[in-house]
């Protein structure tokens, strides 16, 4: 690197010597000598390299060590190789324990896969018996089935009570009636019908169709359907079973009771007979249930 020129206006001393000889007089050379001397006095700035960066520096101090012998050389060596050595050793035992953690965790979800298949394997065994139990009483239940079915399937005989139910005569509506209070419903004849049932009948009909678990009542406009069929009143309904209970159990029952209150004020039909011998035909076939059966 060039070293850096100094730029102040000093003159150099052949020029000053000039310059004094020519404006200046004899009696002012001792200034000028002392010009020179502080001209001369300046320091020049120091030197700076392209080389003097910190690195560079590092590098010089660096080179002042002496090498290194070969036991230290050795013993750097070893210190270094230990540490790496100690490092992978640390590395592959956490290594070691995540997996260690994965494989306990692995474990665990079998063992627990494991106890719900046993469970799930008590349950299916357990509804297999049952299964069992069923598929082996299937003869006496369906024994018992076809007796109950026998029973309204095949025409009974005996006493009872015959129950008819009308509507009020065709008049005027009565003062604090409306048309509805004049008719009989669908309620009236189910009321009618479970009174007879907790009285102890037997069998039952009701139009002439023979009651059964199936049967259904239905109200539509002025006509009642029993099972689908159509009826007009007057409506009879018959039982078979002990005459006294029979009535015993329709007169003391509420829904009856408030019936006859109707009969009273608007004229409801309402007649309750006693036979010594009553005829109730078959029920239909298409009233019974089919059952499923279990396939091997």
């Amino acid at each position: 690197m060039a070293h850096k020129q100094d730029d102040s206006p000093h003159l150099t001393p052949p020029e000053a010597s000039q310059k004094s000889d020519s404006s200046t007089p004899p009696a002012f050379e001792p200034r000028s000598r002392s010009k020179k001397k502080a001209a001369s006095s300046m320091k020049p700035k120091p030197h700076i390299s392209h080389f003097d960066g910190p690195w560079h520096v590092a590098l010089r101090k660096l080179r002042k060590f002496a090498p290194l012998s070969p036991r230290a050389a050795t013993s750097v060596f070893i210190v270094t190789a230990a540490c790496g050595l100690l490092f992978i050793v640390s590395a592959q035992a956490k290594n070691d324990a995540d997996n260690l953690g994965r494989d306990t965790n692995l474990i665990s979800l079998v063992r627990a896969s494991q106890d719900e298949v046993e469970t799930l394997d008590f349950e299916v065994s357990a509804l297999r018996d049952i299964v069992s139990q069923y598929a082996n009483s299937s003869g006496q239940t369906q024994t018992e089935d076809t007796s109950i079915t026998s029973l309204a399937a095949q025409p009974v005989t005996g006493p009872g009570v015959t129950i008819t139910l009308t509507d009020a005569p065709q008049q005027a509506i009565p003062d604090g009636a409306t048309p509805n209070d004049l008719v009989i419903h669908q309620q009236d004849i189910e009321d009618v019908m479970n009174a007879l049932w907790n009285g102890g009948a037997e069998a039952m009909t009701v139009q002439g169709v023979r009651v059964t678990g199936q049967t259904v009542i239905r109200c539509i406009g002025n006509v009642i359907l029993v099972d689908g069929q159509p009826f007009s009143p007057p409506y009879v309904v018959e039982a078979i079973g002990d005459p006294n209970a029979l009535t015993e159990k329709v007169n003391a029952n509420p829904r009856i009771v408030n019936y006859k209150a109707y009969v009273a004020l608007y004229g409801l039909g309402w007649d309750l007979e006693t036979n010594k011998s009553l005829h109730l035909p078959a029920a239909s076939v298409k009233t019974f249930n089919s059952y499923a059966q279990v396939v091997d």
